[in-house]
Parts: C-alpha cells; structure tokens; sequence
C-alpha cells in the first residue's frame, strides 16, 4: 500500500493485503509456528530452541471511555522531565541481535479464541531486539551478545488488532539500532499468530500485559541467557500502533491499568478503545508524558482519536501529525518512517534518561520529514 493522501481501504482490507505480501515473512521470521502440548493444555507458538519464562504476576483489568475532545491548547513549552542520568555510548545505529522466547503469567487467564478454548494462563511469545557489536549493516544475529554497552534501556512495542508482531519489523529494528532493548510481544487474542479469529475484546488484558512484561525483563532470573543483566533499571519506554497504541496508553495513564514504571509513552495511530476501558479514567496526573503521532487522511483510525486521547492528557504531552498519511505506510514502510524513529528516540531519550540536548531537539524533530508539532502542553 503507497503512502497517499487517500484514506486508502478499511482497517480489515490493508491488514488482508499485508497478511498475503507478508504470510511467508510471518510465519518464518516471527519463528512462532510450532505447536506444543503444554501441561496445563495451553497452546504455545515458539521458535524451535525458544525458552519459556513463567511468573505469576498479573491483576485482573478494569476499563474506561475518554471524554469527548475539544479543541487543542496552543503550543506551549513542555515541561522538563526528569530523572535518571543514564548515558549510552556513541554509535547509533547499532547492529542488532535478537533473542525469542515465551513468557506465561500464571496469574491471568485467557479468554476462549476460535479452536482454544479459555486457559487459566496468558503465554507471550516475543521476538527482543537489542544492541549488539558490529557494524550498522550487519544482518541481525540471534542470540548474539549485547554490546558494546553492558546495558540498554527497556522499551515495550504493542502491535495493532488482528496482524503480528513481525509485521513491524522494520520500525521496531530501527528503534532498536537507537540504543533500546524493545521487546515486541504477540498478544493471545488480537495477534494472527494464534489460531482462531482475533478479536478486540481483551484490550484491558493487552494493558495488563504491559505490566506482567516488565515485571518478567527486569528480572533477570526470567530471561534468556543473553538478556540476564543487560537490561539498564529505571523508567520503561512503551509504545504501540493502532490497537498497540491504545494499549501501551492504558498502561501508562489510565486508572485501569497505570503501571508507575513507564516513563514515557508514544501512540502511533492510537484507538480508543471505546466501552473497553469504561470503568477507568483517562489520563492520571501521574501518567508520564505522552506522544500522540497520527496521520491526517487515516481511513481506519481516525485522526480526530488521537486529538481526543490528547485533549484528555493533563501531563506532558504532544501532539503530532503527518499530513495526508493514512493509517499503516508512515510508521512501517512509508519514507516518515525516519522522522518518526528520530522522534520517538529524542522523546524517550528525553523523558525516560533525563536526557535534555534530546528534550530540546524534539520542536524540530516534531517538524521534519513529513512530520507536524500541532501542540504540546
């Protein structure tokens, strides 16, 4: 699908044709096709040679619906962040590694999807790209070793409803070749790499999910070999595209699900996830600063979601635009994707590592390649 200023066909339509482009691509490259019989009668999709991690963590969902949106403050100067002071060596990009494995949280059950039927437990398969030596250009190692820092900052990517993580590869690489270790789950209802039909009803899970996650990378008993004590501590990045978008939203600043550790939050065409979430409130004053990025001419989401999730923040926060993007090309195949890395990467360096030479260049980071500041508070 080109990048046009055409909202393009519906949500359903662009996910089938990227399905039939990329099905091979998936089912390889995410590496999660093989079925096994687990004790509990769970079914798992793993990489051959994958690991299981399982903590019992977990707390059952609440949910919420925004207000309706009005109009957007005018820009003003953000507000500075800050906390830690960690540094990251020269060299982005890096060359990359990657590590698979599946995480079950022992403490939350599985609603029923198409052939399975409810489990006691969540499973989370997930591909974990970090920083490794090299050069930029080299392919991406499995299970290489991280370097050539000791440690990497923790960022969590949520995909969209009814596609796979692996279908985001090229975002979620360059994200990592900046100097983050970000971990890109598949969720047990809304991800194709399940069998049964996806759905969008377990979103407040998806939320949950996001806290069950750090729980299991900051524990370096619970990771593979590769990952144990090369995830840095401090604040977490999360961010998510489409249904990712509101996910990784609820998880930092709705009462349903706010999980304190974030430190700052980017969603990428975000939903609202409509009665998901009615129970909870939009946003908390101790949300961390949120980024809304939207394109204009979305034809499945659209734009005016993400003014409202804005107009509900009362921290920190930014809104973005891409003018005549739709819903899919800017963020993973689209020539925004650049701007929008850059972005993101002085966003987080910002308000996750109390970097300040990142927090001054996000004005005009917010207004190159196709990008647009329409306003901050």
């Amino acid at each position: 699908m080109g990048h046009t200023g055409t909202t393009g066909p519906g949500r359903r339509g662009q996910q089938q044709q990227r399905r039939q482009r990329r099905r091979t691509t998936v089912l390889v490259a995410a590496g999660l096709v093989v079925a096994v019989a687990l004790a509990l009668g769970t079914w798992l999709a793993l990489a051959e040679g994958d690991d299981e991690v399982t903590s019992a963590v977990g707390s059952a969902p609440r949910s919420s619906a925004p207000t309706a949106p009005s109009t957007l403050p005018p820009t003003v100067p953000p507000t500075l962040p800050p906390t830690t002071t960690t540094t990251l060596p020269p060299g982005p990009p890096y060359a990359l590694g990657v590590t698979r494995f599946t995480a079950v949280d022992l403490t939350r059950p599985t609603m029923a999807r198409g052939p399975l039927p409810q489990r006691p437990t969540r499973e989370l398969p997930m591909a974990v790209y970090y920083p490794t030596a090299g050069p930029a250009t080299s392919p991406v190692a499995e299970n290489a070793p991280v370097g050539p820092a000791t440690q990497y900052p923790l960022m969590i990517f949520a995909h969209g409803y009814s596609i796979t993580a692996a279908d985001y590869e090229p975002l979620i690489k360059d994200l990592a070749a900046q100097g983050f270790v970000v971990a890109a789950p598949d969720f047990p209802i809304s991800s194709l790499v399940f069998p049964g039909p996806a759905s969008q009803a377990d979103l407040p899970g998806q939320a949950l999910d996001i806290r069950f996650l750090i729980d299991t990378l900051q524990n370096p008993s619970a990771l593979p070999a590769v990952l144990q004590d090369k995830i840095a501590p401090g604040k977490v990045s999360v961010t998510g595209h489409s249904d990712g978008g509101v996910t990784v939203a609820a998880a930092s600043g709705n009462s349903c699900c706010l999980d304190p550790r974030i430190g700052a939050s980017v969603a990428l065409a975000g939903d609202q996830g409509g009665s998901l979430f009615r129970s909870g409130e939009w946003f908390q004053p101790t949300a961390p600063p949120q980024m809304f990025i939207h394109g204009t001419a979305d034809g499945d989401v659209p734009y005016s979601y993400s003014l409202k999730l804005y107009d509900d923040t009362v921290v920190t926060r930014y809104m973005v635009s891409i003018p005549g993007g739709v819903h899919w090309d800017p963020f993973v195949s689209g020539p925004e994707r650049p701007a929008v890395v850059k972005l993101m990467t002085d966003f987080f360096r910002a308000y996750t590592l109390g970097d300040k030479d990142a927090l001054a260049r996000i004005p005009t980071a917010a207004n190159e390649g196709g990008l647009r500041l329409e306003a901050s508070a």
